[in-house]
């Protein structure tokens, strides 16, 4: 059975780990989800969950699988097509969203961090591990922490080697929201189909504007808007243009119905 599945629910993709009962990463897992999300990148979809089968959405990586008896010159390239594949989902011109249940550390957070949005259950528990390991967290992980939650707390975050609790990496700004465990799955869907239902060539410019400004600031932002003038020529912005032209702005949200051109 593949360990990691791409399918559809309509406009949203659904790319599933399961890798029971811990979902532990290995190469196995990693080459999987790098056929996944180049499923998703030539596949029609305005959205994408990223969800993992079973209790936890990952308990780390296998470390007789990954680490054990690998040197750093069968590493380096096992490191670069691995960051491939995850900038490869961080990129994606449509807004990803990962869904997150019991344990969530090392790679799998690494995994998570790399989507747009994070919807936890209450129960859920982030830590970056890697130090108990006495390494460092090799998919990018720690620099992601910082982006959400600031470099003192991304810091702390990855010396301690601590287990945080889905509020507390909400109130960091880490995870968007926190919903009962029983809820997990219909608000990770639901936020998927509401975001796939509006303007996706306008999210994804706006996912384009936000890289470029925490890569280079806000001038690096500013310099891609005159690109961004081609969504002038996009249906949707039309038909909106159109719909406030002849109701108004106060029932637009309710007369607009996006089809994601």
């Amino acid at each position: 059975m593949a360990l990691v599945t791409f399918t559809h629910a309509g406009d949203v993709g659904v790319v599933t780990i399961d890798n029971p009962p811990l979902n532990l990463l290995t190469r196995e897992l990693l080459a999987g989800l790098d056929q996944a999300v180049e499923s998703v990148a030539n596949a029609p979809v305005r959205a994408v969950l990223v969800r993992a089968a079973g209790r936890h959405f990952g308990a780390g990586a296998d470390a007789g699988d990954v680490f054990d008896g690998v040197r750093s010159d069968q590493a380096r390239p096992m490191l670069t097509r691995w960051m491939a594949t995850l900038h490869l989902l961080e990129t994606l011109p449509v807004p990803v969203v990962a869904q997150v249940q019991g344990m969530c550390v090392g790679g799998a957070l690494e995994i998570a961090l790399h989507c747009d949005l994070i919807v936890a259950a209450q129960s859920a528990n982030f830590g970056h591990l890697e130090a108990n390991l006495g390494t460092v967290t090799l998919l990018g992980g720690a620099q992601r922490i910082a982006e959400r939650a600031g470099p003192a707390r991304a810091r702390e975050f990855v010396y301690t080697a601590a287990l945080y609790d889905a509020t507390t990496c909400r109130e960091w700004g880490i995870v968007n929201r926190v919903v009962a465990d029983e809820d997990l799955a219909d608000a990770a869907m639901g936020l998927a189909r509401c975001i796939a239902a509006g303007p996706t060539k306008s999210h994804g410019a706006t996912k384009r504007l936000i890289r470029a400004y925490l890569e280079g600031g806000t001038a690096a932002a500013d310099s891609l808007l005159p690109e961004l003038a081609s969504i002038y020529d996009t249906a949707d912005m039309q038909h909106a243009v159109a719909v406030i032209l002849e109701h108004g702005a106060r029932d637009l949200a309710e007369l607009t119905s996006f089809v994601g051109r």
